[in-house]
């Protein structure tokens, strides 16, 4: 009942005239049956961080906004104030009942704009402390701890718009919006990237560009909520404009199984920070592009991904569905540095699956471990210790990776060490490769097998443009000797065919390759033998 009466005194010092104006701003609101009130401390509203000792002065005003609807403002009355305590209240109008005149819904929060009537200058503003709460009819909101801090606009309107830029690598990448320009069609949100863009890929639908600007396929509008796999032929900038940042209270609605998100945000937030502990228990794993975390136990992630950051794609794996918004990034805002490069280059698919493995036989810091598929290098990561998580590139239609895992599939590991270049096979219970898939490999071993050639060291090594490689047939018959190149594509083949027993030599002459490592691979049977080569020029 105090409350009630409360109310019809705030709605009386405000009058009850049907529509209320300011004129010098031009704002203006409809009286409504439906109506709440913020209350801040007169000192928590400032105009801007460089003006922090200039508070709001006798007719300026302070109101409320849904879209374009004022929804609500207070013209300053210092005397008023005082006699209140230091309270500004702001009055926030509902909509009607059963209407959809623009006003305030329940839950809705309305944006904070500052009028500066002696400067006639409008400001939007950024709240710290406390959010605001969304509507609720006949509530009245305490807000003494919440700061509201203009922000002067230059073309002097309010707007939340920025632009921003999404550097790309030729080929996939796994990227979102954590803002978004009024025309999300693909056509509009792809523009910057002319014809460079050939596809866009999102979970369960695709588009194409057939022609400049002409885009056909199942995908036709971009969301906040969703990734993208979005293909280009050469690396470049994609540039958005005029883009509002998607709100805080953004809700998530995720599937049980795996799901292509965003990130809502400009920045970045370590994972157990970014996800609610509810919603958090659900999550078995993130995937990025080229990159994984899974939850090993509540709150605790392990693997190469440790932040989700705006701009940046993610397939979210949970064990049941589960509804959610991301909690705020609180501190720095910097982007996180790419983890996608490797001194052993792979070509990113679309397709992917990581495989976590806790122990390496023989592994060392700084070591590489290797992943293939038959002879074709389809993922690397350098050995960090306990819980490395090894990429594994799947086929995802196109020519680049037709040599990739299928389903089913197992692929080959191999441990590289960082000083000698020396490549061993490993091996261990290693689970069949799907796409999204997050697998755990307690232990491999490395691969003992009778020695039937034997690989001597290059000479001279370093070399230029030539170098005299030395093997040993053990054992007679099919032996192969191949030189790679440091992303393990075939770059020579010195010999292959039948060889009886005894000591052979090969040269290589590398005129036509560019500096760099190389290996050599000598392969007889089940035996394999590596050498690293070294190419000065």
């Amino acid at each position: 009942m105090k409350k009630v009466l409360l109310i019809m005194t705030l709605l009386m010092s405000f009058g009850f005239s049907l529509q209320q104006c300011h004129e010098e701003s031009g704002w203006c609101f409809d009286q409504q049956v439906n109506q709440a009130f913020y209350l801040f401390h007169q000192s928590a509203v400032i105009f801007d961080y460089a003006l922090e000792s200039s508070p709001l002065d006798e007719g300026d005003v302070i109101a409320a906004f849904k879209d374009d609807q004022c929804v609500g403002f207070y013209i300053i009355d210092l005397q008023e104030i005082t006699l209140g305590g230091g309270v500004i209240t702001i009055p926030l109008m509902g909509s009607a009942p059963g209407e959809d005149d623009g006003y305030l819904e329940f839950g809705d929060v309305p944006e904070i704009v500052i009028f500066d009537n002696s400067e006639n200058i409008e400001y939007c503003t950024e709240t710290y402390g406390p959010e605001l709460p969304g509507f609720s009819n006949l509530e009245l909101f305490t807000l003494f701890e919440t700061q509201i801090i203009g922000e002067e606009v230059s073309d002097g309107g309010c707007t939340s718009a920025v632009d921003y830029e999404i550097p790309l690598n030729g080929g996939a990448n796994l990227i979102s919006f954590w803002a978004l320009p009024e025309d999300v069609s693909v056509a509009n949100i792809m523009g910057s990237l002319g014809t460079n863009a050939t596809g866009v890929i999102g979970q369960g639908v695709a588009a194409s560009q057939i022609g400049p600007g002409t885009w056909v396929g199942s995908l036709s509008n971009i969301s906040r909520t969703s990734g993208y796999w979005v293909k280009v032929d050469n690396s470049g900038t994609l540039s958005i404009s005029e883009a509002t940042p998607t709100e805080s209270t953004t809700v998530y609605e995720l599937n049980s199984g795996a799901n292509l998100i965003s990130f809502p945000y400009e920045g970045s937030s370590p994972i157990t920070n970014a996800i609610p502990d509810a919603a958090e228990a659900e999550f078995n794993g993130i995937i990025g592009q080229g990159v994984a975390a899974s939850q090993i136990s509540a709150g605790t992630w392990v693997g190469s991904l440790s932040q989700l950051e705006g701009t940046k794609g993610y397939w979210a794996k949970v064990n049941s569905g589960v509804s959610f918004s991301f909690n705020e990034p609180t501190g720095s805002m910097r982007s996180t540095e790419s983890a996608y490069s490797s001194t052993y280059e792979f070509t990113q698919s679309m397709e992917q699956a990581f495989y976590f493995v806790e122990d390496i036989e023989g592994a060392e810091y700084g070591d590489w471990v290797l992943a293939y598929n038959n002879d074709q290098l389809i993922g690397s990561r350098q050995w960090k210790g306990s819980y490395t998580d090894i990429p594994a590139m799947g086929y995802d239609g196109s020519l680049e990776t037709s040599e990739f895992c299928n389903e089913g599939d197992i692929p080959t590991f191999y441990l590289v060490k960082d000083y000698s270049g020396e490549h061993i096979e490993l091996t261990g219970t290693i689970s069949g490769w799907n796409s999204n898939g997050i697998y755990n490999i307690n232990n491999l071993t490395q691969v003992i097998i009778p020695e039937t050639v034997t690989l001597s060291t290059a000479y001279p090594n370093p070399f230029n443009p030539e170098t005299t490689i030395d093997y040993s047939v053990k054992s007679a018959g099919m032996v192969e000797l191949s030189i790679f190149d440091i992303n393990g594509r075939l770059v020579s083949t010195l010999w292959n065919g039948e060889l009886s027993t005894g000591s052979y030599s090969s040269t290589w002459d590398a005129t036509s390759q560019p500096s760099g490592l190389y290996i050599a691979k000598l392969k007889s049977g089940n035996t394999v033998q590596t050498s690293k080569l070294v190419l000065l020029k």
